[in-house]
């Protein structure tokens, strides 16, 4: 049997509000175990960020766009997606973040209080696909419209080139009317 691409899951992240703003992306991962994690975390997760109000995970094509370093701020005018490429990794984060009910919170005797949502989301292996073809039909349209392009051009040169040599026989013609009539 095939197993379904999960369902994206979302971690609500409390935290004190500080001047100096401590709590990082950092902090979500040592939350979500993935601190020491022994694999390089940069080929298993990419970190995005999109406005708060923003609920869909960044367009496949736009994730590089999109990315954000790690040690990046958490912030309420902003929602976090971590997009997982490994599926036993992000069934053990998802396993985290449920067995928290969803939510984090730093916020042991804190007056004022932020909060962050962080979106954990699997790429989903045929949107990649998808996109990878889409990306190849676009590419062979694009070469079709530069050679398109590359042949109007060439006309155009040969046309400016006859036109060039139709002004310069009139031109000739020109001259000699001239000549003949300051001959006269």
């Amino acid at each position: 049997m095939v197993d379904a691409v999960p369902s994206p899951e979302t971690l609500t992240i409390r935290y004190p509000f500080r001047p100096d703003n401590l709590f990082t992306l950092n902090d979500v991962l040592e939350g979500l175990g993935l601190g020491d994690a022994s694999c390089d975390l940069n080929a298993c997760i990419m970190p995005t960020s999109q406005p708060a109000h923003r609920m869909r995970p960044p367009a496949l094509e736009r994730l590089a766009t999109q990315w954000i370093p790690w040690d990046s701020d958490l912030s309420p005018a902003t929602r976090i997606w971590l997009t997982f490429t490994d599926k036993d990794l992000f069934r053990e984060a998802t396993d985290v973040v449920r067995s928290c009910g969803n939510r984090f919170g730093w916020v042991a005797g804190a007056q004022e209080r932020r909060q962050t949502h962080v979106e954990l989301n699997l790429l989903n292996t045929i949107e990649l696909v998808e996109l990878q073809s889409q990306q190849h039909t676009a590419i062979n349209a694009f070469q079709a419209q530069i050679l398109q392009r590359d042949a109007q051009v060439l006309a155009l040169q040969q046309e400016t080139r006859a036109l060039r040599q139709q002004l310069a026989r009139q031109d000739q013609e020109l001259t000699a009317a001239n000549n003949r009539l300051g001959a006269r």
